[in-house]
């Protein structure tokens, strides 16, 4: 059975929605994670860059998170939904799209302990640039390490769940065969 096209419009535009908010929050909750680990990435760095103040701790870096993250997990869900619409029905389609966008989110935030734990455990990442007026440079490397290898990880989570979309279509066909 196909989707109405009136029907895929509104569940398109709900995925958006939420696959726009959970990379919103995704980015505030990685920041908190890395502020954890380097205050001095935001209050020395991040903090100027967005023109906030100084004194904004946590809540500033969650709003520098959601602000890096909201338009990429548009992004994201743009093509995870457009992809989720080879799924013959509705329900499918929603399933699998939400299950897509929460693989693109896990690969990301795997990718990013993995370069949080590069960061601490090697001190020499070449071409690394640390401001000189960073005090803790192996907590600032880290948490510079954590949000590139992220980035890396949500491009690679994406091409996994486009595969694991077009695996789950298969497997769903196979069974109905």
């Amino acid at each position: 059975m196909n989707i109405p096209i009136p029907m895929k419009f509104l569940l398109t535009l709900f995925l958006l929605l939420c696959g726009t908010l959970i990379g919103g929050i995704y980015g505030a909750i990685h920041n908190q994670l890395s502020y954890t680990v380097s205050p001095e990435f935001f209050t020395k760095v991040r903090f100027e860059q967005f023109g906030m103040e100084v004194t904004s701790g946590r809540i500033g870096a969650a709003i520098i998170g959601w602000k890096n993250t909201w338009k990429t997990g548009f992004g994201l869900t743009l093509i995870l939904t457009l992809v989720g619409l080879i799924h013959p029905n509705a329900k499918s389609m929603a399933v699998n799209t939400l299950k897509a966008i929460f693989i693109n989110l896990f690969v990301a935030f795997l990718f990013g302990i993995v370069g949080l734990t590069l960061g601490m455990y090697f001190n020499q990442i070449s071409g690394l640039k640390i401001p000189d007026i960073i005090v803790e440079k192996k907590a600032f490397m880290a948490v510079e390490q954590m949000h590139n290898f992220s980035n890396i990880g949500g491009l690679i989570g994406l091409c996994i769940a486009v595969i694991w979309q077009m695996f789950s279509l298969k497997k769903a066909n196979a069974e109905h065969a």
